[in-house]
């Protein structure tokens, strides 16, 4: 049977948002714990600056959350990539070992 050449036209019903959520997640893990991550920065940020005292400056003090929300999210890639490359290593392993 022959392929229609219009299939690009027919609409796939969309998806609810928390399906899609929940593939996202299944996909890329270490992306949503880097949001989380942020938002959880972003949160203590928020509650030491109403509890800062008057000696530190706020342009200080929004550069050292806005490293710290940063360098959660970079953690969080890092460690996702390292993921990657294990996962892609143990599988090269398994190819080779079936192959023996």
């Amino acid at each position: 049977m022959e392929k229609d050449p219009y299939d690009f036209l027919v609409e796939e019903p969309e998806k609810p948002f928390y399906t899609r959520m929940f593939e996202g997640f299944k996909n890329k893990p270490f992306l949503f714990i880097g949001c989380l991550g942020t938002l959880g920065a972003v949160g203590y940020g928020i509650q030491r600056y109403r509890t800062r005292g008057p000696a530190v400056n706020t342009s200080v003090y929004a550069v050292q959350m806005r490293v710290l929300a940063q360098g959660v999210v970079v953690t969080s890639l890092f460690l996702g990539m390292l993921h990657h490359l294990y996962l892609e290593h143990t599988e090269k392993k398994e190819k080779e070992l079936k192959k023996d």
